[in-house]
């Protein structure tokens, strides 16, 4: 069995949602599929004409492969295929998977842009015969635009979590407690809500915010934030890191904070559980679907600092607290179905459009 590739290549293939779609290639590689690669990156502008051009090239690329093949996509590169994937669908009846990995807001946009957006979106969605998402949530995300309920598959993007266990000091009266932030830095992942709930935490500590600048003008944001609140002794960016370098700042942590305004699944809390971390996040979307509130940590309203400072405070006053939500949550991340699990029905899946292709 032949599949098109159609994914972009990742600057760092060590992210979050990059780790999932380089494990999916290779279970896709130990059935001995064919994985044909044809995603191009754009060096083009962002013009309407700009974006009809990629779409032909894209058709072009597309129409000349395998007919039987099914085509793999993105969400996040919608703009990039719509055209190509209503043509490819009605005049070529071919087999489209999109992956639906992220969920954006459209409510607060202008009237005429929500139209287009939720045009777009509905044939997008029209136009596939499988839609794969990471969450209950993103799977009703998807539906808010039409009947594709029918469409859907749900895979939880957790990869194998084996439970780790570090030696970590034994946590000192004087000393200060450690935050952890693993996520790149744009707007929705909200780490200014972090910043702002230092104002309601009584005790010391220090917070180090992992992961790539993607908004430099909101990076901005939160560094004259930190220099106006006198807090910059207490806060340190270390931009992307994985490997040994990763788990030495899980090491030094005592507690993981995902302050995200939405997140379709938020796998990074899986992999701080496994860590053995208690966490703090957001009640929102599918982070509700996997965990369990103040067991293996605490959920707070998103855009909430006071919320957040609180439950901070609670566990860094309580380090007994900390230590058994930590048990709880790597107990629970090594329980959790992994796609490598799901995977075999997913396989089946994909083999049915091919033959039916």
């Amino acid at each position: 069995m032949n599949i098109i590739w159609s994914l972009p290549t990742f600057d760092n293939p060590e992210t979050g949602g990059q780790k999932v779609f380089t494990r999916l290639g290779e279970l896709f590689e130990l059935k001995d599929v064919t994985i044909v690669k044809t995603y191009r990156e754009s060096k083009e502008g962002s013009g309407a004409l700009n974006k009809i051009c990629i779409n032909l090239r894209n058709l072009k690329i597309l129409a000349g492969q395998d007919k039987q093949a099914p085509i793999i996509q993105v969400l996040y590169h919608r703009s990039e295929y719509l055209l190509a994937n209503v043509l490819l669908h009605c005049l070529l009846k071919r087999k489209i998977i999109l992956f639906v990995d992220q969920i954006y807001e459209i409510d607060h946009m202008p009237l005429i842009q929500k139209w287009i957006r939720l045009l777009v979106n509905y044939i997008l969605f029209w136009s596939t015969s499988l839609i794969v998402v990471n969450s209950k949530y993103t799977g009703g995300w998807v539906c808010s635009f039409g009947s594709f309920r029918t469409k859907l598959f749900l895979m939880y993007p957790v990869m194998n979590l084996k439970p780790k266990v570090l030696q970590r000091p034994k946590p000192s009266k004087n000393a200060p407690v450690n935050i952890l932030c693993v996520s790149n830095v744009r707007e929705n992942k909200g780490q200014i809500y972090l910043l702002q709930a230092l104002k309601y935490v009584k005790k010391d500590l220090r917070i180090t915010f992992v992961g790539l600048v993607y908004e430099r003008e909101y990076m901005e944001r939160l560094r004259i934030y930190i220099i106006e609140n006198g807090i910059s002794e207490k806060v340190h960016f270390t931009g992307f890191l994985s490997g040994s370098q990763l788990v030495e700042e899980y090491q030094k942590a005592d507690i993981f904070v995902l302050p995200s305004l939405k997140e379709g699944f938020g796998i990074v809390i899986f992999e701080a559980m496994s860590y053995g971390l208690p966490f703090i996040a957001s009640k929102t979307c599918g982070i509700l679907e996997q965990v369990n509130d103040e067991q293996e940590g605490f959920l707070v309203p998103p855009r909430d600092p006071k919320a957040l400072g609180n439950k901070v405070d609670n566990l860094i006053t309580d380090p007994e607290l900390r230590i058994r939500m930590g048990e709880l949550g790597r107990e629970r991340a090594s329980k959790l179905l992994t796609m490598d699990q799901v995977f075999e029905e997913f396989y089946q899946v994909v083999a049915g459009l091919s033959r039916n292709g």
